[in-house]
């Protein structure tokens, strides 16, 4: 798969473990650097927890520079920068566990092009969609239109990403209890 975007530390563990064998061998590894994790705690204390979610911050802060870079140097060519928020939120999307029958999508558009979606037609403009399918085959989509601002629209990516595991949460009953009570606009009240 051909990608526009610099991969992420969960991308990069997944190329390596392609048999039964690699992910033993992965297993192994992660439980010994465990051990070693453990060990240094104990040694050392708080001291050595904060380093290490320092180190773990300062990676993802890079990652998510690099991600942010890359937006920066498409933003020029806009169905580029759009099929890159399509590809993130294509990422964001695999990274939630869907059950069986479920299908997701994240698709750019481009303004005043006709888009078959499960078989309705659409007219779209310049942005980029989510869309869920359910095993009862009820079809879930939502949008965005791009700003071609990286930080908003990264950020809209996540909430389109974060909407949708909620509409996944809200089919499992998981969401919220029944006895909840809410307002028409959907906040919450105290019971």
């Amino acid at each position: 798969m051909n990608t526009l975007l610099p991969p992420d530390r969960d991308e990069e563990n997944l190329k390596k473990i392609k048999t039964k064998v690699d992910l033993d061998k992965a297993k192994r590894k992660e439980l010994a650097e465990n051990e070693i994790y453990f060990d240094n705690v104990d040694k050392v204390g708080p001291d050595y927890i904060r380093q290490v979610e320092d180190a773990k911050v300062k990676l993802d802060k890079r990652i998510h520079y690099d991600i942010l870079t890359a937006f920066q140097a498409k933003r020029q060519f806009n169905s580029y920068y759009n099929m890159m928020l399509a590809e993130y939120g294509q990422r964001l999307l695999r990274r939630i566990n869907w059950p069986q029958g479920w299908k997701f999508d994240c698709i750019h558009t481009m303004e005043k092009q006709l888009i078959r979606i499960y078989g309705r037609q659409y007219k779209g403009e310049r942005g980029v969609l989510v869309i869920l399918k359910s095993p009862e085959s009820k079809v879930f989509i939502r949008g965005i239109k791009s700003v071609y601002m990286e930080m908003m629209d990264i950020h809209a990516i996540e909430v389109l990403a974060e909407q949708a595991e909620n509409t996944l949460d809200q089919w499992k009953g998981i969401l919220l209890d029944k006895s909840v009570k809410k307002t028409a606009s959907g906040i919450i009240l105290p019971s």
